[in-house]
C-alpha cells in the first residue's frame, strides 16, 4: 500500500500515539499526518480530490463533532473510518450514515487482535479503490465508443450535404434559385462541423458522465 496516504484527525497524543504505532507496524506507514481539530481537518481536505487518502476520525474534538464534519461533504472523496470511545447505536448509525466507512471503538485499538483487523480493513477499502479505477476506465472506454459515433454522425450528416449540393452545382441544369440554395447548405454544414470540431478541443474539460449528453 505505497500509494496510500493516511490522517488522523484526533486531539488525543497518547491515542494518536498508539494508533500511529499499529499502521506502521501493520502496513510499513511512515507517520501518518496528524490533524488535531475539525477546522484544521476542514482546510486541509476541502481542496484535495486526486489523493488516495484514509482517514481515522475522532468524534469529540475540541472544537466540533467528527460527525458533523462527516455530514458537512467536505471528507466525500475519501475512505473515512470513524473512532470513538462512545459506541452508542445512535452514534454509529450517524456516522455510517453520513459516509464513514467504518467504526472502531477506541477500546480495541490497544489489542493485539486490532493489527489484523486494521490490515484487512485497509487492504479491503485499496481493493475497493482499484475496483474503482477500473470501473472508470471501462466507462471511460465505452462512452469514447459512443462518443465516435455519435461524431461520425455528426460530420457525416454535413458532409453528405456538402456532397450532394456540390453535385448539384456542378450540373449544367442548375438554376440560380437552387444554385443559392446549394450554397447555403454548404456554409450551414460548415458551420456544423466547425461546431462539432470545437466541442472536440474541449472533450477534456469534461467527466465521462458529462460528456454522454455534450453533443
Amino acid at each position: 500500500m505505497r500509494d496510500v496516504k493516511v490522517a488522523i484527525v484526533d486531539d488525543d497524543p497518547d491515542f494518536v500515539k498508539i494508533l500511529s504505532s499499529v499502521l506502521k507496524k501493520s502496513i510499513q506507514l511512515s507517520n501518518p499526518l496528524v490533524l488535531e481539530s475539525i477546522r484544521a481537518a476542514r482546510e486541509f481536505f476541502e481542496h484535495r480530490t486526486d489523493e488516495f487518502w484514509i482517514i481515522f476520525l475522532d468524534e469529540h474534538l475540541k472544537d466540533g463533532l467528527g460527525s458533523n464534519l462527516l455530514e458537512s461533504g467536505v471528507l466525500n472523496d475519501f475512505d473515512v473510518i470513524s473512532i470513538s470511545s462512545d459506541t452508542s447505536q445512535d452514534l454509529v448509525y450517524k456516522q455510517l450514515s453520513n459516509g464513514a466507512v467504518y467504526f472502531i471503538n477506541k477500546a480495541e485499538v490497544p489489542k493485539a487482535s486490532f493489527s489484523a483487523l486494521i490490515l484487512s480493513l485497509l487492504r479491503g477499502l485499496e481493493l475497493k479503490r482499484r475496483k474503482s479505477q477500473m470501473d472508470l476506465h471501462f466507462k471511460g472506454i465505452e462512452t469514447a465508443r459512443k462518443l465516435i459515433a455519435r461524431l461520425q454522425h455528426e460530420i457525416n450528416n454535413p458532409l453528405g450535404a456538402v456532397i450532394g449540393s456540390i453535385n448539384l452545382l456542378s450540373s449544367n441544369r442548375v438554376n440560380e434559385e437552387d444554385r443559392q440554395r446549394a450554397v447555403q447548405i454548404i456554409q450551414e454544414a460548415f458551420e456544423r462541423i466547425k461546431e462539432v470540431l470545437g466541442k472536440l478541443k474541449n472533450l477534456s474539460l469534461f467527466s465521462p458522465n458529462e460528456l454522454e449528453n455534450y453533443f
